[in-house]
């Protein structure tokens, strides 16, 4: 029975006769082309074939659809067959060539027309009831028939660069003089010099100002008590190798906010410079006659690295 598949789109259109194989049990599958014609509005005349005609219309007319969408046109062999060419002319006008029995017809068709033949092959490829084996194929494009994104004269500029200024070191290294190479020297004696190092620890008694009136009120002295207690134990945590390893006793004349401003020691043998009173020392400005403390620190060994006792000189 004669069949046909008629694929109609505004500017173009696709006609396919033929017949069914009755060996696949489907009267109205089209599988046997008799005839293919494509037409376009107001171009004359219109292209006819058989099924190789319409085998290698539907594989150039992909192959250049795809170098038009993506940029890369594909090589002459993909839009170059015997019985159909296509090639470009301008960038909206595609020649379209087709042999046919010795001659050939040429039509030159815009970008509408290309892409509605196209339309009307893809159609045509995917109506399940025409030509079932017809296939259209996708492959990658060869990477030789890929531009370089960067062209060869800026890709060859950088090597070129270096090995230019390879070439000038390597010519100002050989332009320079050769070092003249001196004996050593004989070693001289050195004359030892000893310099004297100021000694920047604080003296062992400082007397704080003599007309600075004395804290009598209990609670005004037991709090320069606690103030100095506390400033005692803060920069002894901060010097921790300092051990006692007897009993040390200090008078020490503090302000009521625990300022240490003097000390003295009755003990020939103790060093003042290794108690964290060392640290604390800042004496009153001069004319500054506030009143002060006196009060008795007393450093005691310990096996937990030593104790700290503060009280009133003359008690409470």
């Amino acid at each position: 029975m004669q069949l046909q598949r008629l694929y109609q789109l505004p500017n173009c259109s696709l006609l396919v006769q033929g017949l069914s194989d009755a060996s696949l049990g489907n009267s109205q599958c089209l599988t046997i082309v008799t005839r293919v014609e494509c037409g376009f509005p107001g171009l004359q005349p219109a292209l006819r074939g058989g099924k190789d005609f319409l085998v290698q219309l539907t594989a150039v007319v992909s192959a250049y659809a795809q170098g038009m969408i993506s940029g890369l046109p594909r090589p002459q062999s993909a839009i170059s067959r015997e019985l159909v060419q296509l090639r470009s002319l301008a960038r909206d006008r595609h020649q379209l060539i087709s042999t046919e029995n010795g001659g050939q017809v040429v039509l030159e068709l815009n970008s509408l027309q290309l892409f509605d033949l196209l339309d009307a092959i893809d159609q045509l490829v995917a109506d399940p009831l025409a030509l079932p084996d017809l296939q259209v194929s996708f492959a990658p494009l060869p990477r030789r028939h890929v531009p370089p994104l960067v062209p060869l004269p800026q890709r060859a500029a950088a090597p070129a660069m270096g090995l230019a200024g390879l070439a000038i070191a390597a010519a100002a290294f050989f332009a320079l003089p050769i070092p003249e190479i001196k004996p050593p020297k004989e070693n001289l004696p050195q004359t030892e010099q000893t310099a004297e190092t100021p000694n920047n620890n604080p003296p062992a008694t400082t007397t704080p100002p003599a007309d600075s009136p004395e804290i009598t009120d209990t609670a005004a002295l037991e709090a320069a008590v606690r103030a100095s207690r506390a400033a005692i134990a803060t920069a002894w945590d901060n010097n921790p190798q300092y051990e006692p390893s007897r009993t040390e006793e200090y008078r020490v004349s503090a302000t009521a906010t625990g300022q240490i401003v003097g000390y003295r020691t009755e003990d020939s043998q103790a060093n003042i410079q290794q108690t964290p009173l060392a640290s604390l020392l800042k004496p009153l400005p001069a004319g500054d006659r506030q009143p002060l403390a006196d009060l008795r620190v007393v450093f005691e060994p310990s096996p937990n690295g030593g104790s700290l006792e503060v009280s009133p000189w003359d008690g409470y």
